[in-house]
């Protein structure tokens, strides 16, 4: 090869190093063109292959780490009694659902075993129906004061 040709692959292979080193730095959206003059079409079409992945790999990392600020706000403020705490609703992270459904489970429960006045058979003989919708709407009231079902008759209450 001539002088010229020699300057026209470095030249060249110039671009491959330019495109690892963007990656390098997290730019995982240049490409080298399959069409690249020096650079063998299955080396190009491989690099950017995992540049795609690795791109890929990036933004879901991306997201769990949102998800993961918004589980622990949501565990932090549950943790300081505000049991009315939601993480992000959009978020297909399987704990994140998880918590929030209990959250929502416990809500239609207390309602309701207001609504219809549950008694447990145990006890069916000391409470009446009436009296146990008066119980559970006092219980409702004090979740929506204090944001947590924990109801002690001891010396604390716990407060958000």
């Amino acid at each position: 090869m001539g002088r010229d040709g020699v300057s026209q692959v470095a030249l060249e292979a110039a671009d491959l190093v330019k495109a690892l080193k963007a990656a390098r730095k997290g730019n995982f959206k240049v490409r080298i063109p399959a069409t690249h003059p020096v650079v063998p079409r299955r080396v190009a079409e491989g690099l950017n292959g995992i540049l795609a992945i690795n791109g890929r790999m990036a933004s879901e990392l991306e997201e769990l780490r949102r998800e993961r600020k918004d589980l622990l706000r949501t565990l932090l403020a549950v943790e300081k009694g505000d049991f009315t705490a939601r993480a992000a609703q959009h978020s297909p992270s399987p704990v994140v659902q998880s918590l929030n459904n209990i959250i929502a489970m416990n809500e239609r429960v207390a309602d309701e075993f207001e609504r219809v006045g549950y008694v447990p058979d145990e006890l069916k003989v000391f409470v009446s129906v009436e009296e146990a919708k008066a119980r559970w709407a006092t219980l409702d009231a004090f979740y929506r004061k204090n944001g947590h079902f924990l109801v002690t008759n001891g010396p604390y209450v716990l407060s958000g």
